[in-house]
């Protein structure tokens, strides 16, 4: 027991000292405008790798559309403006809503925090120039 318990401290604190500042704060989300996809909006998913390899199947509504692992990516097609859910579940249901627009693409990482008796989802909608680069460095294993 006193394993475990200093295993999950020492977890969180490696954590809390190298992870990015977590925002699911939709009105701090960027976009970037596209002309070569002007009928839809793009986003991008992705999962750059990180301490936690526990996966989890990512869905946009009701539609799974991705299954976030270390190293993967996945750029989903929207056509339609509006605002959409983007969730995850493993012990607990974490969301964040993103309102596109056709024609701009949006970089959601998607990574795991721990909760309470599993690792769960987590969300980030990060700025395009940030997240066009995390994504070019993912080579899926």
């Amino acid at each position: 027991m006193k394993t475990r318990v200093l295993f999950a401290v020492a977890a969180l604190l490696a954590m809390c000292s190298c992870s990015p500042q977590i925002s699911n704060n939709v009105s701090r989300q960027t976009e970037t405008v596209s002309d070569s996809h002007p009928d839809y909006a793009v986003v991008h998913i992705y999962r750059p790798g990180g301490y936690v390899s526990t996966p989890y199947d990512v869905y946009i509504g009701s539609e799974k559309v991705y299954r976030s692992k270390k190293y993967s990516k996945k750029d989903i097609r929207i056509y339609k403006s509006g605002p959409i859910e983007i969730w995850g579940e493993t012990d607990t249901k974490e969301a964040i809503q993103l309102d596109v627009e056709v024609g701009k693409d949006y970089y959601v990482r998607s990574d795991a925090t721990i909760g309470t008796s599993d690792w769960r989802p987590n969300f980030t909608v990060v700025e395009a120039e940030v997240g066009r680069g995390e994504c070019s460095r993912i080579q899926e294993k």
